[in-house]
């Protein structure tokens, strides 16, 4: 929030960008060049990548294939600016996506065009050759279907494969191919963009929102809102119920979460790691699914999954009841992350609420608000009007330490007021 950019970890190149090349496991300051914020950050393997506020793209840390894109081959502790491209449109050398994979770059220029640097073994690039390049040369328009201006709306650079979203909805790929994680039906590496296929379920327009590259496998969101994978499998990273080490080489859905919540099974947001994967689900809930021997899944496991499954507990609220009166049916709300209810009628005064919710689908003890206050709100009346009396208000009723009181003895008790008129309540 105060606009400087921070890093921590390891630190053997120079990938934290504090003029240094000692590890830290608390954050510290990059040293951003002078007069530059950076509005966008990635990390790869080993160095990093940013966007600056004049527009600008600039990197640091391990450089040994050119993925700096300084135009050299040597490691540095502190950011410098990405070279111009070598060809191109991008004459101002601007930038709007950037993103950093194992040991190449790719980025967005503020023409539309994508462009890439570094390691090239696999045609990660996408450039037409295999040839290494220590400065932004433009990706090749695709070798089939869509998207004729080249132009792109997003990039991510995976472990020796790349994968964006063109202006035409479409996926493309390029690059290493072994475990089918181009998505594009083969296990033949390219290095030139190829359209992805369309899954052999839902998505029929084969358009995306989002995507994402891990190790050797790639995630999406289709336009559809359902979640799908393709690539290496096994360790169950595709969450399509198995683990194995056959290439899947074109979309599938991504499974419904074993453990309740998210029962449209659509997403908003998807993340792909080395060997696990990560996802928020439309219901606000975050879910994960793959490799867990270092607790990468977060649910206090070391045990992998195949298919997507809620991290941390399910709280739901089942009812409310305002003495003596049991409210409607709270449902829960996805925009504030509260569940809402109308509180019914009531005499002027005190009166106790208890809140019924359930743990995992366990029953829990029920919560008390006590007290909890009906009042009389007046308001002026109108110009030439006679006094009115006004019966309106809203309360919310913050229980987000549901959780907590699972964990410790204590409760928090809080004094609300209300008027004896029904309005909406959230809790």
């Amino acid at each position: 929030t105060d606009g400087n950019t921070y890093a921590w970890g390891r630190n053997d190149y120079g990938e934290l960008g504090d003029d240094t090349r000692t590890d830290r496991n608390t954050p510290v300051r990059v040293h951003t060049p002078a007069g530059v914020r950076f509005t966008s950050v990635s990390a790869g393997n080993e160095f990093s990548l940013a966007i600056g506020s004049d527009g600008h793209a600039y990197s640091w840390g391990y450089n040994g294939s050119g993925q700096l894109g300084n135009d050299t081959s040597t490691y540095h502790r502190t950011p410098e600016q990405v070279h111009a491209p070598t060809n191109g449109d991008n004459p101002a050398n601007t930038w709007k996506t950037i993103s950093a994979g194992y040991w190449h770059s790719l980025a967005i220029g503020s023409d539309g065009h994508a462009y890439s640097w570094g390691a090239n073994g696999y045609g990660q690039l996408g450039d037409g050759s295999n040839d290494v390049s220590d400065r932004p040369e433009q990706v090749h328009a695709p070798t089939n279907g869509g998207n004729p201006a080249n132009t792109w709306k997003t990039i991510s650079a995976g472990d020796q494969f790349s994968l964006a979203i063109g202006s035409d909805g479409h996926a493309y790929s390029w690059g290493a191919n072994d475990y089918g994680q181009l998505g594009n039906g083969t296990n033949t590496r390219s290095n030139r963009p190829e359209q992805v296929h369309a899954p052999d379920s839902g998505n029929p327009a084969n358009t995306w929102k989002t995507i994402s590259t891990g190790g050797s496998r790639s995630l999406a969101i289709g336009s559809d809102d359902h979640a799908y994978s393709w690539g290496a499998n096994y360790c169950g990273q595709l969450g399509n119920g198995s683990s194995d080490d056959n290439p899947h080489s074109r979309p599938e859905q991504v499974h419904a979460p074993t453990n309740g919540g998210n029962p449209a099974n659509t997403w908003k947001t998807i993340s792909a790691g080395g060997y696990h994967s990560l996802a928020t689900g439309s219901d606000g809930h975050a879910y994960s699914w793959g490799w867990n021997w270092h607790g990468e899944l977060g649910d206090g496991s070391i045990y992998g999954r195949s298919t997507p499954a809620l991290i941390g507990h399910k709280i739901t609220v089942t009812g409310a009841t305002f003495e003596p009166t049991n409210a409607p049916t709270p449902t829960w709300n996805p925009t504030t992350h509260t569940w809402d209810t109308t509180s019914p009628t009531h005499p002027e005064g005190q009166a106790t609420v208890t809140i019924h919710w359930t743990l995992d689908g366990v029953t829990q003890t029920d919560y008390p608000i006590n007290p909890y206050e009906y009042y009389h709100l007046y308001t002026l009346p109108k110009a030439g009007g006679a006094p009115t009396q006004q019966l309106a208000g809203a309360t919310l009723l913050t229980l987000t330490t549901l959780t907590a009181l699972t964990l410790t003895s204590h409760h928090i008790t809080r004094k609300h007021h209300h008027t004896h008129q029904p309005t909406t309540t959230s809790k």
